[in-house]
């Protein structure tokens, strides 16, 4: 079985979460824990050499490193995540961080909706221009995992936004997963490993789909969940330049659904005074990621 890249990213999240949060007696875990782990869940064998050598332990255990914090890629100057490339080692990992004891990952949030390409490749092509030479691809740095937390008058919710490797074409695989609590959890949120943060979460939304990187380095983002409900992401401001070598990890977004209604109340204000309270309204809706992975 296949696994798309915004799949193996919430594997190695969970991976990565295991390994920061979970003990032995009072012991934080190391590679070779996390692999032995998933060995004894999945009853897969990773034989011992002659006199109990554990070499076979150690290099599965950098390599099992490796795919969870990645390894510099002198091409992009980023990261890659180099996947496991023994699949029944690969199908141990996943039964390891969706089984129900440990936790980590539910069956359903592997579930992934597939957007196609051809609408959004027609949008590309649109908005090219005649004056420009070519189309310039995404930057390789937008790649990545950010977040944001949002607290809202009977909610917390925290927003994950996953981008993947850009493609030639301009453009950009993007998941929005959204998890909601309480609006309590925003003061003890950070202090909660990932089991407690399944736990205790109220619900959860996911959406997919595409960001088209327009000629002015701006980013669209037109995403749908299972049902096909549509969210919109507009790119509002970056930190510093896209076009360096320096990380990217700050961005900001207009992120909207409906428009706002106006009632008979601010429709009888001036024009200046209108303007200003929809602008008001959407400071609610601009939103500050943070690089996370």
């Amino acid at each position: 079985m296949s696994f798309s890249d915004w799949q193996l990213g919430r594997v190695r999240n969970a991976l990565a979460a295991f390994h920061a949060y979970a003990d032995h007696e009072g012991r934080r875990y190391n590679w070779k824990d996390v692999v032995e782990a998933i060995a004894l869940n999945a009853e897969f064998e990773i034989s011992l050499g002659p006199n109990g050598d554990d070499t076979k332990v150690r290099l599965a255990s950098e390599r099992l490193r490796q795919f969870v914090e990645g390894i510099p890629d002198k091409k992009t100057g980023g990261r890659r995540f180099p996947v496991p490339a023994d699949p029944e080692w690969l199908a141990a990992i996943i039964k390891f961080v969706t089984d129900e004891d440990q936790n980590l990952l539910r069956p359903n949030e592997m579930q992934e909706y597939a957007p196609a390409e051809q609408a959004p490749l027609r949008l590309l092509e649109y908005l090219d221009q005649d004056f420009d030479g070519e189309r310039m691809p995404p930057p390789a740095k937008l790649e990545g995992r950010y977040e944001t937390s949002l607290p809202r008058d009977n909610t917390f919710s925290v927003i994950s936004l996953e981008m993947q490797t850009p493609q030639k074409s301009g453009l950009i695989k993007v998941a929005v997963v959204t998890d909601h609590f309480s609006v309590e959890a925003g003061a003890e949120f950070k202090n909660w490993n990932p089991a407690q943060r399944i736990e205790r979460r109220r619900s959860q939304e996911q959406h997919w789909g595409w960001a088209v990187f327009t000629p002015e380095d701006n980013l669209v983002m037109i995403l749908k969940d299972y049902r096909g409900r549509n969210k919109y992401y507009v790119s509002l401001a970056y930190e510093d330049t896209l076009w360096d070598d320096e990380p990217l990890n700050r961005l900001a977004f207009l992120h909207h659904d409906y428009p706002f209604e106006l009632d008979e109340g601010d429709l009888a204000k001036p024009d200046d005074e209108l303007t200003t309270a929809i602008t008001n309204e959407m400071r609610q809706q601009v939103w500050l990621f943070h690089k996370t992975a």
